[in-house]
């Protein structure tokens, strides 16, 4: 996994739980007080790793993971991702138009990184004009894309119902 991905939950740790919680996350992963993802963002971080950051985090902070992910999905959609990659998110003006490049973009980001794995994704117009998004990855972060989605809504102020109809599926309508 990118450590970009670890360095936004640094941060969102840290703007909606403090600096000491940041500090006891870090010290439940067995990472020195002083650790910062920060200096990693461009490079591979262990998979098995990177999953323990996020469920140890979410002990700490006495949260279930579910919520560390939605706050996680709020603070990369409305504030890291947007800082860190404005040209994605300058061209697209919903949840929807985002949504829909999404899986460009992660070929973009990753094709000159090589052994990159970031989720892929399909998607299919169904009759009543609901997009079904079947997501792909070995990580099993389903819940957490999710999240992204929810905060994609507060970005863009946009509301999108969510379905899950089945596992690694969504079921969305796109409403102004």
């Amino acid at each position: 996994m990118k450590g970009t991905i670890h360095y936004c939950l640094e941060e969102t740790i840290k703007h909606k739980y403090g600096q000491e919680a940041w500090g006891s996350c870090l010290d439940a992963s067995n990472l020195s007080p002083d650790h910062s993802f920060g200096k990693q963002i461009l490079q591979d971080l262990d998979e098995s790793d990177s999953i323990d950051l996020f469920v140890n985090s979410a002990k700490t902070l006495h949260i279930e993971l579910k919520q560390l992910f939605d706050d996680f999905g709020e603070y990369w959609s409305c504030s890291y991702a947007p800082k860190m990659y404005p040209q994605f998110f300058e061209k697209a003006k919903s949840t929807k138009e985002l949504l829909l490049g999404l899986d460009h973009i992660h070929q973009v980001v990753t094709s000159k990184k090589p052994g990159a794995t970031p989720p892929r994704f399909q998607y299919e117009w169904q009759r009543d004009g609901q997009l079904l998004v079947s997501y792909h990855s070995q990580r099993g972060l389903f819940e957490l894309f999710e999240s992204l989605l929810k905060g994609l809504d507060l970005q863009f102020n946009n509301k999108t119902i969510i379905k899950r109809p089945a596992e690694n599926q969504l079921l969305l309508t796109f409403e102004a």
